[in-house]
């Protein structure tokens, strides 16, 4: 049996019990959970990271990436935007350092000049 079909399985049976009719929340609109900036491979594990308490420090410096990102582009004043590029790079590198040790660097969206062109080799 494929995994797919047992996780199938298992919620065909959870749902046949009313598991999930009991659940917290249910009927309203999840909550935004302020990951809309993490490539979509990552938004799982940062999701199931949350509900166990806490999410891994790679994931809380892409998000922190990305709350830089937000400010510097809406920094007024040169001072700022010097300050803010400054965290944003110390933060990039950081969440770079953690992706590269915990093998998850391949997350890094190329577009953004995160890793080397095939060019480049």
């Amino acid at each position: 049996m494929r995994w797919v079909d047992l996780i199938e399985a298992r919620i065909r049976e959870a749902r046949a019990r009313g598991v999930f009719d009991r659940l917290r929340g249910r009927g309203r609109p999840m909550q935004d959970d302020d990951l809309s900036g993490l490539p979509a491979e990552a938004r799982m594990d940062a999701r199931v990271a949350a509900s166990v308490g806490g999410a891994p420090p790679e994931v809380d410096r892409m998000i922190e990436v990305e709350q830089l990102r937000g400010a510097l582009a809406n920094a007024t004043s040169d001072d700022e935007r010097s300050e803010l590029r400054r965290a944003l790079r110390d933060a990039e590198i950081e969440r770079n350092v953690l992706l590269e040790r915990t093998g998850r660097a391949i997350l890094l969206a190329p577009e953004r000049g995160n890793l080397p062109d095939e060019d480049d080799h």
